[in-house]
């Protein structure tokens, strides 16, 4: 996975984030990436995963696993061309926000 990552780097520079293999629990609160390694064998690569926190995408690989912890590996690829455009597009007044607030009920049903 390194060498994928390094790879995309090369093309443009920062693109991807590229973590090393660690031990965890495996009930670890990572966002998900726990769990996706677990369900994986040893040496496969995930399909795209994003967590909960939508900051980019994430691939694991599963290095190795015991009884409690598992070993995975994975690559970061942020939002960083998204956020920066659309931070841009709001600076610029391009881009305004509406949010509906909907009327609470002001009347109660009658007591009988």
């Amino acid at each position: 996975m390194q060498a994928i990552a390094n790879e995309l780097n090369a093309q443009r520079e920062g693109s991807v984030q590229y973590v090393g293999a660690t031990w965890v629990p495996k009930d670890n609160q990572d966002g998900g990436l726990a769990a996706a390694a677990q369900k994986l064998s040893k040496g496969q690569i995930s399909t795209v995963i994003k967590p909960t926190s939508g900051n980019g995408y994430y691939y694991v690989k599963l290095d190795d696993s015991n009884d409690s912890q598992i070993q995975y590996e994975y690559i970061f690829v942020p939002l960083k061309d998204f956020t920066q455009k659309l931070a841009a597009i709001k600076q610029e007044s391009k881009l305004q926000t509406f949010i509906k607030v909907e009327q609470p009920a002001t009347s109660q049903p009658a007591a009988q």
